[in-house]
């Protein structure tokens, strides 16, 4: 939701606060992505299954990533434009 913010309220602790949650992202995923390979090796059976949960896991870290970068470049830009127009 906070992502959505940014262009209203040009305010650049959001972005900083984004890059934050991306970080627990990121931890979340390399716990994810250990007690998956765990499981993978004591559930042979489920390998499947769990190499698409591998794969989710990381198309949502990646999403995470993007958004990120999609913040700064917007705070970026917002804040070019209010120097140029001298907001």
């Amino acid at each position: 939701k906070e992502s959505l913010e940014v262009p209203t309220i040009k305010d650049p602790s959001i972005a900083e606060k984004m890059e934050k949650q991306e970080d627990e992202v990121d931890q979340y995923f390399h716990r994810l992505h250990q007690y998956i390979v765990d499981e993978m090796r004591h559930e042979p059976e489920q390998i499947g299954s769990l190499a698409n949960l591998l794969l989710v896991s990381r198309y949502l870290e990646r999403s995470a990533d993007h958004v990120v970068n999609v913040t700064r470049q917007v705070n970026i830009t917002l804040i070019r434009l209010s120097l140029y127009l001298g907001f």
